[in-house]
């Protein structure tokens, strides 16, 4: 219960919002979002998998390699589960 790993695996985002701004937006994006003139950008919704793989990959090696040694760890059971793959 007070492992790191355990610190870790609660922090894979179930809901993941990122802020788009105006200059990286797509033209579709901005005929949806017309409010971006005034905010500058709007709050894009992730999709739970692509947002899980962005916190893994940003995690660091330290961090993968706790959750990588938890006994019985199988990365195929893992990414069934969460969608992240840790190659």
């Amino acid at each position: 219960m007070n492992s790191d790993a355990r610190y870790i695996l609660n922090c894979i985002p179930s809901n993941v919002l990122e802020w788009i701004w105006s200059d990286d937006m797509t033209d579709e994006e901005k005929t949806e979002h017309p409010e971006h003139q005034v905010t500058g950008g709007f709050l894009k919704h992730i999709e739970k998998e692509t947002g899980r793989q962005m916190w893994w990959d940003g995690l660091s090696d330290h961090e993968k390699e706790i959750v990588l040694n938890l006994p019985n760890f199988d990365k195929a059971i893992f990414k069934e589960i969460t969608g992240i793959d840790v190659q």
